[in-house]
C-alpha cells in the first residue's frame, strides 16, 4: 500500500484515460504506481532499472535472453491497451514511465 498516493495521483492526472485504454483504474495493486514509488523514493534503484518483467517474462528472459512479455501479462499492466493489444505510448507518457523499460511484448 506504500504506493497508494502514486496510484491516486495517476487517477487524478489521467482523468479516466487510463481506465478507457487499459480497462483498469490505478490502485496500489498495479505495477505502474509501484514503479513510480521506486522512481520517487529509490532513485538509485530506478536509475539501475533496465526492464520491468513479470515472472513469466523473467523465465522467458532467462531461457532465451530476450526481454519479452506475453500479451496476457501485458494485459495486467495499466499502460497496455487491451483493445488494440499493444502498449499505449500516450499512457506511458502520462505516467512518466519510459516505454523502453516496460514495453517488452513479443510479437
Amino acid at each position: 500500500m506504500r504506493c497508494a498516493s502514486q496510484a491516486e495521483r495517476l487517477n487524478r492526472r489521467s482523468g479516466g484515460r487510463i481506465a478507457a485504454e487499459s480497462g483498469k483504474c490505478p490502485t496500489a495493486y498495479n505495477v505502474e504506481p509501484k514503479l513510480l514509488w521506486v522512481k520517487e523514493y529509490e532513485p538509485e534503484v530506478w536509475r539501475r532499472t533496465w526492464k520491468v518483467m513479470t515472472t513469466t517474462s523473467l523465465i522467458t528472459f532467462r531461457l532465451t535472453g530476450r526481454p519479452v512479455m506475453n500479451y496476457s501479462d501485458g494485459g495486467i499492466m495499466l499502460a497496455y491497451n487491451l483493445e488494440r493489444n499493444c502498449w499505449s505510448e500516450k499512457l506511458l507518457s502520462l505516467m512518466d514511465l519510459p516505454g523502453t523499460a516496460i514495453r517488452t511484448t513479443a510479437k
